[in-house]
């Protein structure tokens, strides 16, 4: 069950860490070499400098080389997320070492011990011990046209300070910023790697590249072609296994989390398609992020709230392996009365009529 924890444990460090965000993505292969793009404003090629780690992220066309001493010393290059404009970002921050002691005692509690005042304290030693560094948000052009036309300037756009335009493509304005962080409370430890870090921080823009943006229908397949046999629960008690398919022609399954801005927002929709699904079709939902009681009561006042009471079932090993490559959440796909995949999964949240479209053009 160690995994579950330190599932639990990243979704801690999304939630506060990245505001809304809802990323459980791994990073892209580092050893392929970036792809030429159709890009402006960005050098594409050569590769990043020597000595410098490269990681690639397909989903939104950036390339990245960070010193390894940055990295020793606390920098960390976070998967690609979602602002609560459900604009993608990636961003780089720093976690000092009292933050990662803190982190190991949160991964040694045992699960029937983890409580909401743990998590909270946790929360607000993060909040201090770790900083964004870097912070790259992908605009759609007409949204970022239209903002620039009402007199803001990138750091409006964004949100943060020290912004500016890095490139366009893909229908996408890229927005770098380097904001300046208050170190108040950091411990003298932190302060000082933190600083080692910023030294870095130069190579890092400078290396910064444009590569291939690649859609999720050109990235591979997110899920085995078929849900495995399970053991879990509801979100009342009850034990929900895979035959929760067999009396449906089709299953739409809504990955969320109680960190997820997007996925709360969409839940009083999914609520109203519950009660108004066609024949033979249901709404499932399955939490990611809730580990013994911690977050439980915050999953059924969201769920109360949004008055979408379907069965929503709370992710276990299995489960949480099933759903390991999904690059973030709300992430929805469909499954059939014996348990397969059907069409392609919808990633981030949707209208409602886009997934009433999608459950009526999968039904048989």
């Amino acid at each position: 069950m160690k995994k579950n924890r330190l599932f639990a444990c990243a979704c801690v460090l999304v939630a506060l860490a990245l505001v809304a965000g809802c990323s459980s993505a791994p990073p892209a292969d580092p050893t392929q070499a970036a792809q030429p793009s159709q890009a402006t404003g960005l050098t594409t090629s050569p590769p990043v400098s020597a000595g410098l780690v490269p990681t690639i992220y397909e989903d939104v066309g950036l390339t990245f080389g960070i010193p390894a001493q940055m990295m020793e010393a606390g920098a960390v290059l976070e998967s690609p997320n979602e602002n609560m404009e459900h604009y993608p970002i990636v961003d780089i921050f720093f976690y000092s070492p009292h933050m990662n002691q803190e982190i190991e005692k949160l991964l040694d509690i045992p699960n029937d011990e983890m409580t909401q005042e743990i998590v909270d304290a946790f929360y607000g030693i993060l909040a201090i011990e770790s900083k964004r560094m870097l912070n790259v948000t992908l605009v759609p052009e007409d949204a970022y046209e239209k903002a620039a036309g009402e007199g803001k300037a990138p750091q409006d756009i964004c949100g943060f300070d020290n912004a500016s335009e890095l490139g366009r493509q893909g229908g996408y304005v890229y927005i770098l910023a380097t904001p300046d962080a208050d170190l108040t409370g950091m411990t003298q430890e932190g302060q000082g790697l933190y600083a080692k870090c910023k030294e870095y921080l130069p190579d890092v823009v400078a290396n910064l590249r444009l590569s291939t943006l690649k859609r999720p229908e050109e990235r591979g397949t997110m899920f085995p072609e078929t849900i495995p046999a399970f053991s879990a629960q509801d979100l009342a008690g009850n034990t929900v296994t895979e035959e929760i398919f067999a009396d449906y022609q089709l299953t739409m399954v809504n990955i969320w989390g109680t960190f997820c801005g997007p996925c709360i927002d969409e839940m009083p929709d999914l609520g109203e398609l519950s009660r108004s699904m066609p024949e033979g079709a249901q709404i499932v939902g399955l939490i990611c992020d809730i580990q013994g009681d911690t977050n439980l009561q915050a999953a059924k006042n969201i769920v109360a709230k949004a008055n979408a009471e379907f069965t929503h079932i709370i992710a276990e090993e299995v489960l949480l392996d099933f759903i390991s490559g999904v690059t973030g959440v709300p992430t929805t796909f469909f499954v059939d009365g014996s348990g397969r995949i059907v069409g392609e999964p919808m990633v981030g949240s949707a209208r409602a009529e886009d997934y009433r479209a999608a459950i009526e053009g999968y039904l048989p």
